[in-house]
């Protein structure tokens, strides 16, 4: 095999991990948006496979994205997935060696 050959099929296989992401990523935006615009608890913690009580927890934190009304809580689908992207970017940040060999276990648990 020469070397244009392999460069053509890395090329190859890069684009198509491209294009499988891509088609990851547009299955979820479709899927968020068949979500009510304020999502409840119990279904923010479904989206996040988490208990309802981390959720409670989660929303006394500043930049969780909840709504309080009274007694309920309300959080907006579309900045809860902005937080979700912001706490994955900064976990793929932390992951990747920060030189603090340390991540927030608030939010990413242990």
């Amino acid at each position: 095999m020469s070397i244009e050959e392999i460069i053509r099929r890395i090329i190859r296989e890069e684009i198509q991990s491209a294009i499988d992401e891509l088609k990851r990523e547009l299955k979820l935006v479709n899927e968020q948006k068949d979500l009510p615009s304020l999502l409840t608890v119990e279904e923010t913690a479904n989206i996040l496979r988490i208990s309802k009580s981390r959720v409670y927890e989660l929303s006394h934190h500043n930049d969780f994205p909840a709504i309080r009304s009274g007694r309920q809580i309300r959080i907006p689908r579309d900045r809860l997935f902005e937080w979700i992207e912001e706490k994955a970017s900064m976990r793929k940040y932390v992951d990747a060696g920060n030189g603090l060999g340390m991540r927030n276990e608030k939010y990413f648990g242990k």
